[in-house]
Protein backbone atom coordinates (compact mmCIF):
# COMPACT_ATOMS: atom_id res chain seq x y z
CA UNK A 1 0.00 0.00 0.00
CA UNK A 2 1.16 3.48 -0.69
CA UNK A 3 1.21 6.51 1.76
CA UNK A 4 -1.23 7.94 -0.25
CA UNK A 5 -3.75 4.81 0.67
CA UNK A 6 -3.09 4.74 4.27
CA UNK A 7 -4.91 6.52 7.11
CA UNK A 8 -2.73 9.94 7.61
CA UNK A 9 -2.01 11.69 10.97
CA UNK A 10 -4.88 14.56 9.53
CA UNK A 11 -8.07 14.19 11.93
CA UNK A 12 -10.69 12.51 8.91
CA UNK A 13 -13.44 14.26 11.45
CA UNK A 14 -12.38 17.54 11.07
CA UNK A 15 -12.27 17.18 6.82
CA UNK A 16 -14.30 14.59 5.51
CA UNK A 17 -14.37 16.12 2.54
CA UNK A 18 -10.26 15.89 1.62
CA UNK A 19 -10.27 12.77 3.58
CA UNK A 20 -12.78 10.63 1.31
CA UNK A 21 -10.92 12.35 -1.64
CA UNK A 22 -7.61 11.80 -0.90
CA UNK A 23 -8.02 7.94 0.03
CA UNK A 24 -9.69 6.14 -2.90
CA UNK A 25 -8.68 5.81 -6.57
CA UNK A 26 -8.34 3.08 -9.24
CA UNK A 27 -12.39 2.85 -9.90
CA UNK A 28 -13.61 0.60 -12.26
CA UNK A 29 -14.57 3.20 -15.82
CA UNK A 30 -11.05 3.86 -15.55
CA UNK A 31 -10.86 7.50 -14.70
CA UNK A 32 -10.10 8.19 -10.93
CA UNK A 33 -9.38 11.58 -11.93
CA UNK A 34 -12.63 12.10 -8.91
CA UNK A 35 -13.93 9.21 -6.38
CA UNK A 36 -16.54 7.18 -7.67
CA UNK A 37 -19.58 7.71 -5.48
CA UNK A 38 -20.04 4.16 -5.06
CA UNK A 39 -16.74 4.12 -3.54
CA UNK A 40 -17.51 6.72 -1.67
CA UNK A 41 -21.05 5.32 -0.53
CA UNK A 42 -19.56 2.03 0.90
CA UNK A 43 -16.91 4.62 3.15
CA UNK A 44 -20.14 6.99 4.47
CA UNK A 45 -22.28 3.56 5.23
CA UNK A 46 -19.06 2.20 7.16
CA UNK A 47 -18.64 5.20 9.44
CA UNK A 48 -22.42 5.27 9.80
CA UNK A 49 -22.90 1.47 10.57
CA UNK A 50 -19.90 1.01 12.88
CA UNK A 51 -20.67 3.75 14.63
CA UNK A 52 -23.55 2.78 15.26
CA UNK A 53 -22.90 -0.69 15.96
CA UNK A 54 -20.22 0.17 18.41
CA UNK A 55 -21.96 2.95 19.96
CA UNK A 56 -19.44 5.32 18.92
CA UNK A 57 -20.84 8.65 17.72
CA UNK A 58 -17.75 10.30 16.30
CA UNK A 59 -17.64 7.84 13.61
CA UNK A 60 -21.41 8.23 13.29
CA UNK A 61 -21.03 12.17 13.00
CA UNK A 62 -18.26 11.73 10.60
CA UNK A 63 -20.60 9.83 7.82
CA UNK A 64 -22.90 12.55 9.30
CA UNK A 65 -20.32 15.14 7.86
CA UNK A 66 -19.62 14.12 4.74
CA UNK A 67 -23.30 13.08 3.77
CA UNK A 68 -24.26 17.17 4.29
CA UNK A 69 -21.02 18.28 2.13
CA UNK A 70 -22.48 15.98 -0.47
CA UNK A 71 -25.37 17.54 -0.35
CA UNK A 72 -23.88 19.94 -2.57
CA UNK A 73 -23.64 17.30 -5.56
CA UNK A 74 -27.55 16.20 -5.06
CA UNK A 75 -29.82 17.68 -7.95
CA UNK A 76 -32.96 18.36 -5.25
CA UNK A 77 -35.77 18.24 -7.84
CA UNK A 78 -34.52 15.45 -9.78
CA UNK A 79 -32.29 13.28 -7.17
CA UNK A 80 -29.34 13.21 -10.03
CA UNK A 81 -26.04 12.69 -8.43
CA UNK A 82 -22.85 12.50 -10.35
CA UNK A 83 -21.45 9.52 -10.47
CA UNK A 84 -17.90 10.93 -9.69
CA UNK A 85 -17.67 14.09 -7.54
CA UNK A 86 -14.69 16.57 -7.00
CA UNK A 87 -13.07 17.72 -3.79
CA UNK A 88 -15.65 20.65 -3.97
CA UNK A 89 -18.68 18.14 -3.93
CA UNK A 90 -19.24 18.90 -7.50
CA UNK A 91 -19.91 17.19 -10.53
CA UNK A 92 -17.37 15.20 -11.86
CA UNK A 93 -19.19 13.10 -14.17
CA UNK A 94 -21.78 13.54 -16.03
CA UNK A 95 -23.86 10.36 -15.60
CA UNK A 96 -24.94 9.06 -12.36
CA UNK A 97 -23.60 5.76 -11.11
CA UNK A 98 -26.75 4.12 -9.31
CA UNK A 99 -25.24 2.30 -7.21
CA UNK A 100 -23.59 5.09 -5.45
CA UNK A 101 -27.18 6.88 -5.74
CA UNK A 102 -28.61 4.23 -3.61
CA UNK A 103 -25.94 3.89 -1.27
CA UNK A 104 -26.48 7.60 -0.33
CA UNK A 105 -29.93 7.29 -0.01
CA UNK A 106 -29.44 4.25 2.45
CA UNK A 107 -27.13 6.35 4.17
CA UNK A 108 -29.10 9.74 4.52
CA UNK A 109 -32.24 7.20 5.71
CA UNK A 110 -29.82 5.18 8.55
CA UNK A 111 -29.12 8.58 10.14
CA UNK A 112 -32.82 9.68 9.79
CA UNK A 113 -34.17 6.45 11.21
CA UNK A 114 -31.45 6.72 14.15
CA UNK A 115 -33.28 10.37 14.90
CA UNK A 116 -29.30 11.97 13.76
CA UNK A 117 -30.71 13.57 10.62
CA UNK A 118 -31.64 17.15 9.26
CA UNK A 119 -35.31 17.14 8.36
CA UNK A 120 -33.60 17.04 4.71
CA UNK A 121 -32.85 13.64 4.84
CA UNK A 122 -36.00 12.09 4.08
CA UNK A 123 -36.31 14.08 1.14
CA UNK A 124 -33.09 14.17 -0.30
CA UNK A 125 -32.88 9.74 0.06
CA UNK A 126 -36.52 9.71 -1.58
CA UNK A 127 -35.36 11.49 -4.65
CA UNK A 128 -32.19 9.58 -5.06
CA UNK A 129 -34.47 6.45 -5.19
CA UNK A 130 -36.84 7.89 -7.14
CA UNK A 131 -34.03 8.85 -9.50
CA UNK A 132 -32.72 5.72 -9.59
CA UNK A 133 -36.32 3.46 -9.79
CA UNK A 134 -37.54 6.05 -13.10
CA UNK A 135 -34.23 4.51 -14.74
CA UNK A 136 -35.65 1.01 -14.00
CA UNK A 137 -37.45 -0.83 -17.12
CA UNK A 138 -40.56 -2.88 -16.51
CA UNK A 139 -41.15 -6.28 -18.39
CA UNK A 140 -43.09 -4.43 -20.69
CA UNK A 141 -39.81 -2.80 -22.30
CA UNK A 142 -37.07 -4.45 -22.91
CA UNK A 143 -36.42 -8.13 -21.94
CA UNK A 144 -38.28 -9.94 -18.71
CA UNK A 145 -35.30 -11.20 -17.61
CA UNK A 146 -33.91 -7.40 -17.01
CA UNK A 147 -36.85 -5.91 -15.89
CA UNK A 148 -36.37 -3.97 -12.58
CA UNK A 149 -32.87 -4.62 -12.77
CA UNK A 150 -30.42 -1.45 -11.98
CA UNK A 151 -28.16 -0.42 -14.35
CA UNK A 152 -24.20 0.50 -13.41
CA UNK A 153 -24.55 4.26 -14.81
CA UNK A 154 -27.21 6.00 -16.31
CA UNK A 155 -27.58 7.66 -18.78
CA UNK A 156 -25.21 5.57 -20.55
CA UNK A 157 -21.69 6.25 -21.11
CA UNK A 158 -18.16 4.48 -22.17
CA UNK A 159 -16.58 5.56 -18.98
CA UNK A 160 -19.88 5.66 -17.04
CA UNK A 161 -19.56 3.03 -14.03
CA UNK A 162 -20.43 -0.93 -15.19
CA UNK A 163 -21.61 0.73 -18.66
CA UNK A 164 -23.83 -1.40 -20.01
CA UNK A 165 -24.40 -3.62 -17.22
CA UNK A 166 -26.56 -4.79 -14.31
CA UNK A 167 -24.44 -5.19 -11.62
CA UNK A 168 -26.29 -7.14 -8.82
CA UNK A 169 -24.88 -4.72 -6.04
CA UNK A 170 -26.58 -2.41 -7.56
CA UNK A 171 -30.11 -3.85 -7.13
CA UNK A 172 -28.96 -4.63 -3.57
CA UNK A 173 -28.27 -1.53 -2.59
CA UNK A 174 -31.70 0.24 -4.10
CA UNK A 175 -33.62 -2.99 -2.33
CA UNK A 176 -31.59 -1.88 1.07
CA UNK A 177 -32.47 1.90 0.81
CA UNK A 178 -36.06 1.14 0.02
CA UNK A 179 -36.55 -0.98 3.36
CA UNK A 180 -35.45 1.70 5.74
CA UNK A 181 -37.96 3.87 3.33
CA UNK A 182 -40.92 1.51 4.39
CA UNK A 183 -39.60 1.79 7.67
CA UNK A 184 -39.81 5.46 8.13
CA UNK A 185 -43.33 5.29 6.50
CA UNK A 186 -41.80 6.53 2.73
CA UNK A 187 -43.11 3.99 0.58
Amino acid sequence: HSDRNRHSDSDPDSHPDSYCHSHFDGDSDGDSSFPLTHTLGYSIQGFIEVGRLCHDEALVQTGKRILDAAAAAINGQTGFLPGRVRPDWQGGADWACLTGSAQFAYSYLRLALMERGEAEYLKRATSLIDFVVATQQDENRGRAEQAYGVRGSYPFRVKGYQAATMPNWAAKFLVDAELLLDELGGL
